[in-house]
C-alpha cells in the first residue's frame, strides 16, 4: 500500500528505499508512514508545492515525514515575523529543507550579519529567498568573498549590488572566481574593465565563456580589432549575456543584406554597439521604417554611417523632423549630416520662428517659400552655435526656449477658450 502510493506520487524505487530506511522512519510501521506522508504531502501541496518538490524535500530530509505539521507552521510564523510572507517561506523550505531544523537564533544572526555588511532589508530578504542555504554558511567565508571584491577595486556599494544580483557568488569558490577573471583578462580586458562588466553582469563569473570565445574569434576574423571588441563590451557589458554576443553574426548578416559594406558595419557598430542588442527582426523593422519616410536606401546607409545613433531614434519623432526639413528645403543638408537630427525639435522650431520672423502655430512649416523664407539663412543659422545665433538675433538659448514655450502656452489657452 505504501509503495504503491509513493510510486503514484513519482518516487522511484531507489528514492522509496532511501525514505523507508532513514532514521527514525525505519522504526515506523508502513501504516504510520503512509499516514504521515499523506498528511505532510497534503499540507505542503496546499501551500504551493508540487509532488516533485515534495520528493526533493523528503530525499534531502526524510524525517520531515515524521514531523508534526505544527513544526513547519511555527517556522513559517518565525519567518513571517522577519518580513517573509507565506509564499516566501515555502519557497525557502523548498530551496533548503534544512531551514525547518535551523535554530531561530542562527537565522536572526545571519540577517544581522548581512545588515552589518551594508545590505538593506530588501536585499537580505531577496538573497535568503533565492539562496536559502547561505543561512548555514559560516560568516567567515561570506566575509572573505565580500573582501575579495573590495581588495580587487570594487566599491562596497558595487559588491553589495553584485552579490544581491547573483547570490550564488556569496559562497562561490575563490578559485572559480579567480579563474574566470584570468580567462576574461586573456581576452584583453583590464582590471577596470572587469569591474564594469561584473557590475553590470555578475553572472558572467558563473557562466561558461566558450560561446564568448567563439564570438570573439568570429569578430576578429570578420575584421574587428581586439580593441574594437573590448570597447563594444565596455560600452554595453550586457552584450555578454542573454545570447546577444552569440547572435552577433546574424545581426551583421542582416546589415549586409540591407546593403552595408563590411567596413561600414564595423564602423557603425563600434560607434553605436546597441545595434548589436537588437533582434534581427527589430533591426529590419527599424531600417524599413526609415525607408517609408521617402529616404532612399543609399541615403539611409549614408545617414547611418554619418550618425549611427539614428537607428535607435523613435520613428514617429524622425518622421516629424524629416517632413519638417523636407518642407523647408533642408532635407539634403540633413541627409549629408544626419547628426542634425539629434537637435531638439522644439529648439529647432523655436529658432526657425525667430529666423523667419513668423510666429509658428501647429502647421508652422507649411508654405514656407510663399512666406519669403530665405533658405540660405536657415542653412547658416538654424544649426549654428549659440554664440553665432545670439550675435545675429540677440536672444540666447534659455530666452529662446522660454519665449517659445510661453508662446505655445498662449495658443493652447486661446484654443481652450474656443
Amino acid at each position: 500500500m505504501l509503495d504503491e502510493y509513493m510510486i503514484s506520487l513519482g518516487y522511484n524505487d531507489e528514492e522509496l528505499k532511501l525514505i523507508k530506511n532513514s532514521y527514525p522512519l525505519n522504526n515506523c510501521s508502513e501504516a504510520t508512514l503512509l499516514y504521515n506522508i499523506k498528511n505532510m504531502g497534503g499540507y505542503l501541496r496546499k501551500n504551493g508545492l508540487n509532488n516533485k518538490d515534495i520528493i526533493s524535500i523528503t530525499k534531502i530530509i526524510p524525517n520531515i515525514i515524521s514531523m508534526s505539521i505544527e513544526n513547519i507552521k511555527q517556522r513559517v510564523n518565525d519567518l513571517s515575523k522577519m518580513g517573509f510572507n507565506k509564499l516566501d517561506a515555502f519557497t525557502m523550505i523548498k530551496n533548503y529543507p534544512y531551514l525547518i531544523e535551523l535554530s531561530l537564533e542562527k537565522i536572526k544572526n545571519k540577517i544581522i550579519f548581512f545588515k552589518d555588511l551594508g545590505f538593506s532589508s530588501k536585499e537580505i530578504k531577496s538573497i535568503l529567498i533565492i539562496k536559502t542555504d547561505i543561512l548555514n554558511v559560516d560568516n567567515y567565508y561570506i566575509k572573505k568573498r565580500f573582501n575579495y571584491f573590495i581588495d580587487n577595486g570594487y566599491s562596497k556599494e558595487t559588491v553589495i549590488n553584485v552579490l544581491y544580483s547573483e547570490p550564488e557568488l556569496i559562497d562561490c569558490s575563490l578559485g572559480i572566481i579567480n579563474k574566470k577573471f584570468d580567462d576574461l583578462k586573456n581576452l584583453g580586458f583590464l582590471d577596470n574593465d572587469l569591474i564594469k562588466i561584473v557590475s553590470y553582469l555578475p553572472k558572467i563569473i558563473l557562466g561558461d565563456l566558450t560561446d564568448i570565445n567563439e564570438e570573439f574569434s568570429y569578430l576578429i576574423n570578420y575584421g574587428y580589432s581586439e580593441i574594437d571588441i573590448i570597447n563594444i563590451v565596455k560600452k554595453i557589458p550586457m552584450i555578454l549575456g542573454s545570447g546577444h554576443l552569440y547572435e552577433v553574426n546574424s545581426k551583421i548578416k542582416c546589415l549586409e543584406d540591407f546593403g552595408f559594406l563590411k567596413d561600414e558595419i564595423i564602423n557603425i557598430t563600434c560607434n553605436n554597439p546597441f545595434i548589436l542588442l537588437y533582434t534581427c527582426d527589430y533591426l529590419k523593422w527599424k531600417l524599413n521604417n526609415f525607408l517609408e519616410l521617402n529616404i532612399s536606401k543609399d541615403d539611409l546607409i549614408k545617414m547611418t554611417i554619418n550618425f549611427p545613433a539614428i537607428i535607435g531614434y523613435g520613428i514617429s519623432n524622425m518622421k516629424e523632423k524629416v517632413e519638417f526639413y523636407r518642407n523647408i528645403g533642408l532635407i539634403d543638408m540633413v541627409i549629408n549630416n544626419s547628426r542634425l537630427l539629434s537637435f531638439s525639435f522644439d529648439f529647432i522650431k523655436a529658432r526657425y520662428s525667430i529666423i523667419t520672423d513668423n510666429n509658428i502655430e501647429n502647421e508652422f512649416y507649411k508654405d514656407l517659400f510663399e512666406d519669403n523664407v530665405v533658405v540660405e539663412d536657415l542653412k547658416v543659422f538654424l544649426f549654428a552655435s549659440d554664440k553665432v545665433f545670439f550675435d545675429k538675433y540677440h536672444i540666447n538659448r534659455e530666452e529662446l526656449l522660454r519665449w517659445y514655450d510661453g508662446y505655445f502656452n498662449q495658443i493652447w489657452l486661446f484654443n481652450r477658450r474656443d
